[in-house]
């Protein structure tokens, strides 16, 4: 089985016991929705701002994905890395101001979200 991110690994134990995960059916909705309008979102932005064109983002992105690997791979990433970050740009639609736009806007609207759940003084959500 392949546990791609958090949101498997906690399905995953749910359903094999772990039911303290989710004690109420509110915490398991925050957490699909926090998933779907924060986390991927937030991540697209940041890996936006990281793929610019400019030097400082180009030596820290090779160096991101050529530390800890075998030499093997940090010569072949080198090599590759113009093309595999120009296909990376073009799959996640960077050039592309709506879906930039949409992105923002669902991490706005988490972070609003958040302000209105708390909003009753509690905490924690």
């Amino acid at each position: 089985a392949v546990i791609a991110d958090s949101e498997d690994i906690f399905n995953y134990l749910y359903e094999n016991g772990q039911h303290w995960l989710y004690p109420n059916e509110q915490s398991k909705e925050l957490e699909n929705y926090f998933g779907s309008k924060l986390g991927r979102p937030a991540y697209r932005v940041l890996y936006k701002y990281l793929h610019e064109d400019n030097e400082f983002c180009k030596k820290a992105l090779l160096k991101m994905y050529t530390r800890h690997v075998p030499f093997s791979q940090k010569v072949f990433m080198t090599l590759l890395f113009p093309s595999f970050r120009s296909l990376f740009k073009k799959f996640m639609k960077f050039d592309d101001p709506d879906v930039f736009q949409e992105l923002k806007s669902n991490v706005a609207e988490a972070f609003a979200k958040v302000d209105e759940l708390l909003r009753d003084g509690r905490k924690y959500l």
